[in-house]
């Protein structure tokens, strides 16, 4: 399925997205040793840890913009939002800022060995230390909007099957769940035209099932025959009449009716411009009512 293609691909992508923060953040973490003595010392430090950063980095913004040039292209009608790259001016900035020359000191409680151990990895109390976890702690600041839109891009990607996801488990007839799968199918791959369809027609299908099960059951008095050639606003009409359709259900049963039939038979290009923006509401209202008439099918 086309839909499984593209996921497969967004999860390579945001998998390699997040192995590299680990290894830029692992990159920082070598921050916890930038103290020096001397300016000199301090060039030869900072220049090698940012470069460092800096190869990291480098492959971090590369893995977004591959990311991103995928759900701007191949993704486009989802609407995903671009993940940020992270600012590497703002991250030289504070390897320039750091500061690391601060006189050693040293926890006078411990041994010597381990005095000199906490000290070097920054985790006593001096101010030498104090400095270098700063640093990291301002460090791991500039991957926060990246973490944030990884969480927030996971969020869309549930909503992209939204809509589905709640009725996985309600049990409709076969036929009835070959068809939904279809409509999730061009749903996940943006074709909301399509998906409103198929779901009219299930809802056509259903409805005219509805009344030839009414019909035998004695509850409304049609001719199998005729319910079988009735379209399907007269189908939602004649439930309306026997009040088997509240007014507001009417309403909104109409409105998909409606819609599957512009997506259908397009007649004005402003009326499927519009239906697009209602396409989901559609979907969800659709899905609803196929459960609603799967239902009263299913007691009669």
């Amino acid at each position: 399925m086309a839909d499984f293609k593209y996921i497969m691909t967004l999860s390579f992508l945001v998998r390699i997205i997040m192995e590299s923060i680990s290894k830029v953040e692992q990159t920082y973490y070598g921050a916890r040793i930038l103290r020096y003595e001397n300016k000199k010392e301090m060039i030869e430090k900072k220049e090698r840890f940012y470069s460092a950063v800096k190869k990291e980095l480098t492959e971090l913004n590369e893995n977004i913009s591959m990311f991103n040039q995928f759900i701007r292209g191949e993704l486009k009608y989802a609407n995903f939002t671009n993940i940020p790259k992270v600012n590497v001016k703002r991250v030289k900035k504070i390897i320039d800022d750091h500061k690391g020359d601060y006189p050693v000191e040293y926890d006078e409680n411990l041994e010597f060995k381990e005095k000199i151990i906490k000290h070097v990895m920054a985790e006593d109390s001096s101010a030498s230390s104090l400095s270098r976890k700063n640093t990291i702690l301002k460090l791991e600041k500039t991957l926060t909007d990246v973490k944030y839109s990884i969480s927030n891009f996971l969020k869309e990607v549930d909503m992209l099957f939204s809509p589905f996801n709640q009725y996985e488990d309600e049990k409709f007839s076969k036929n009835t769940r070959m068809e939904i799968n279809k409509a999730k199918d061009c749903f996940s791959i943006g074709l909301m035209g399509e998906t409103v369809f198929i779901i009219g027609k299930i809802l056509e299908n259903l409805s005219t099932k509805y009344l030839i099960l009414l019909k035998k059951a004695n509850k409304i008095n049609y001719k199998t025959s005729e319910i079988k050639k009735w379209d399907f606003e007269t189908k939602i009409n004649i439930l309306k009449k026997e009040k088997m359709l509240t007014p507001n259900q009417y309403s909104k049963l109409m409105s998909v009716k409606w819609d599957r039939n512009i997506f259908g038979h397009p007649s004005k290009t402003s009326d499927i411009k519009q239906s697009m923006k209602d396409a989901k509401a559609m979907v969800i209202i659709g899905l609803n009512f196929i459960s609603y008439l799967e239902s009263k099918i299913a007691k009669i």
